[in-house]
């Protein structure tokens, strides 16, 4: 039976009836990054549920980020994820223009470099799409991490602006670990807020007398919070505001 994982969903804003779905597919439980391919589908409902549509739109893949979703004031359907046939994860962004919940790669749109985790947001006045995710940063030869970047774009997904780090300093300096997952969430007029897990337990391994930082991926994760009242031009300092258990 296959293991079906990072499920979204999303309604259109003009048309509750319109209804898309995302969800990760792999053929085992214990899918290991990288060995084991999984497959990411998109449905589609146009009549609140009754009857849905499938799209495999990007094949077997080997990172297994979520496809992320969302809706603008027009009813223009987006989707995000990260894909890769090999070591090297990219973000992609997916877009389809009002009236159809059809995905078609936006060669534009795509985001060099090793990423993961990425998350978009829609402006519902303006229509400004908002995107933060994960870019991966070496540590030292053994242990590398990921680092909150954001981006916008003024054209529907088409192009996007350079990358902002969210944080001055690397991401394992504040804490001493790394993070899994980040994600955006608009306020009022230019105000929103970027969230991420970190993973707090890390060790130190020393092998031939090199001594590099690990991670131990125990939880609970701690949960940090930057804001801006710019529309993401600049950032408060990190806080630490809880600690997730998932």
């Amino acid at each position: 039976v296959p293991y079906v994982f990072n499920a979204d969903i999303a309604l259109d804003p003009t048309n509750p009836e319109r209804i898309a779905v995302t969800v990760n597919k792999a053929e085992k439980y214990d899918c290991k990054y990288i060995l084991c391919q999984t497959t990411s589908l998109l449905y589609s409902s146009s009549d609140g549920g009754g009857s849905w549509q499938e799209q495999d739109p990007y094949g077997k893949q080997i990172v297994y980020n979520a496809i992320q979703t969302a809706f603008d004031e027009t009813g223009a359907f987006y989707t995000v994820t990260n894909i890769g046939f090999d070591a090297d994860a990219t973000a992609w962004t997916y877009v389809t223009r009002a009236g159809e919940m059809v995905v078609e790669k936006n060669e534009d749109a795509r985001l060099e470099g090793e990423t993961y985790g990425a998350k978009i947001a829609v402006h519902p006045e303006t229509g400004v799409l908002y995107m933060v995710y994960l870019a991966i940063e070496e540590v030292n030869p053994s242990f590398s991490s990921g680092v909150p970047e954001f981006r916008t774009s003024l054209d529907g997904g088409k192009t996007w602006s350079e990358p902002t780090r969210v944080v001055e300093k690397p991401v394992w300096e504040i804490n001493e670990g790394y993070p899994f997952e980040a994600d955006i969430f608009l306020g009022d007029d230019e105000r929103l807020a970027v969230v991420w897990t970190q993973d707090d337990g890390t060790f130190t391994k020393t092998i031939n007398g090199e001594t590099n930082i690990h991670s131990s991926n125990y939880v609970p994760y701690s949960v940090w919070i930057v804001l801006s009242n710019d529309g993401g031009k600049t950032f408060t300092e990190p806080r630490r505001v809880g600690e997730s258990w998932g």
